[in-house]
């Protein structure tokens, strides 16, 4: 599934860098790949547990942490894609969050397959704006995932791509990812010591 939107104009900055690209996701990743990395920044998962029960939800909010490290004071652009076990998780749910403005002022597109997901935005607000609009962690977007079978998953990026206000690329300082489990129901372990219990007996001599 994929989703695109183009914003209006307004409380734009003039066109530069990044905010006058309104191209796929393939485009912001080559501007992105071609800048001069100028600051450093890092990339947490926080997971709303870090264990479920098959069918139990997960839920997973992709955060961007020393943005006050970018030269203009923000971030405008990200690339990311993460990846995790598709046997253990199936994804529900992607969504961007408003860290870069809100749905009038970004060029967002998200696309997921059963064990990825791929987040791109690029902001269209001025620096000055942008700046005042994020903190020093900035929450990016929301992961929903369904427990599926037990098992564990790292769930971390192997794509990392992120921009100022300005387009300058940022060097990416470090990753902190997750571990996802999935545990099995109660009543399958009770069950499964009851089989070890009469396995051991059927094992024992006969007197």
């Amino acid at each position: 599934m994929q989703r695109t939107r183009c914003a209006r104009r307004a409380r734009r900055g003039p066109p530069r860098g990044l905010r006058a690209i309104c191209a796929p996701a393939a485009a912001l990743g080559m501007v992105l790949a071609a800048a001069t990395p100028a600051g450093a920044l890092g990339l947490r998962i926080d997971a709303s547990a870090d264990a479920a029960l098959p069918g139990e939800a997960i839920t997973a909010t992709v955060r961007l942490i020393g943005v006050e490290s970018a030269p203009t004071g923000g971030v405008g652009a990200f690339d990311i894609r993460l990846d995790w076990s598709a046997g253990v998780f199936a994804v529900e749910s992607v969504a961007l969050l408003s860290a870069l403005g809100d749905t009038t002022d970004v060029l967002a597109a998200t696309a997921n397959g059963a064990s990825h997901a791929r987040l791109t935005a690029v902001s269209l607000l001025a620096p000055d704006a942008l700046a005042a609009l994020q903190g020093d962690e900035i929450a990016i977007a929301s992961v929903v995932f369904r427990a599926v079978a037990p098992g564990r998953t790292t769930l971390g990026p192997t794509l990392f791509r992120v921009g100022d206000a300005l387009g300058a690329y940022l060097a990416v300082d470090h990753f902190e990812g997750a571990v996802l489990r999935v545990v099995p129901e109660p009543g399958s372990l009770a069950l499964l010591g009851v089989g070890l219990a009469a396995a051991a007996l059927a094992r024992q001599p006969r007197r």
